[in-house]
């Protein structure tokens, strides 16, 4: 990870250890990890205004791993979070509240604004669904306040339009993380 160019953090401690951010080896490739994080982001040191923003998720948790005794060791993946037009680089705390806008994938596969306004699911991209075993790739346009959100799964070539509007107050500057 450039960190002349981004940043991360763990802000919440979860009950369950190890805990870490990391760059890690994933099937040949160097990816971003977050294991067992309470509350973490990567986020760029510049700030953006219109951009659009493309990452893979090669992996993610999506049912408990638990140990002999039936206790969770290993956590499902519970939100993933996008927020752009955000004031500070490193955030202290739920830094994605004072962001102009945040874009959320829930564990029930909704995607949503965060303030509930736009509310997205998309039946062919349940992207937390148990039954899933495979990656997918999220897209985010913010062009002259339009906002547009993609999604689709490893093996398909085009992305699909999950969330499409336009924000009120114009297109925000700032930075943009990515939460876990």
């Amino acid at each position: 990870m450039n960190t002349g160019v981004f940043s991360s953090k763990t802000l919440w401690k979860s009950s369950y250890y190890p805990q870490s951010l990391s760059v890690q080896e994933y099937e040949g490739n160097k990816v971003l990890f977050f294991e067992r994080c309470g509350l973490a982001y990567i986020g760029t040191k510049n700030q953006y205004s219109n951009f659009e923003l493309s990452f893979d998720v090669p992996f993610l948790r999506r049912q408990d791993v638990r140990n002999e005794q039936g206790e969770i060791i290993d956590p499902r993946a519970t939100v993933l979070l996008v927020s752009f037009g955000g004031d500070t680089v490193d955030a202290s705390d739920y830094g994605y509240v004072n962001a102009a806008e945040s874009i959320v994938f829930h564990n029930s596969s909704e995607i949503t604004n965060y303030r509930g306004e736009h509310v997205a699911i998309d039946p062919n991209h349940l992207l937390f669904n148990e039954a899933e075993q495979r990656g997918f790739s999220v897209r985010i346009s913010v062009i002259d306040a339009a906002v547009t959100v993609g999604v689709k799964w490893e093996n398909e070539k085009n992305y699909s339009t999950v969330l499409n509007y336009t924000l009120k107050g114009g297109t925000p500057t700032g930075h943009i993380h990515i939460w876990s």
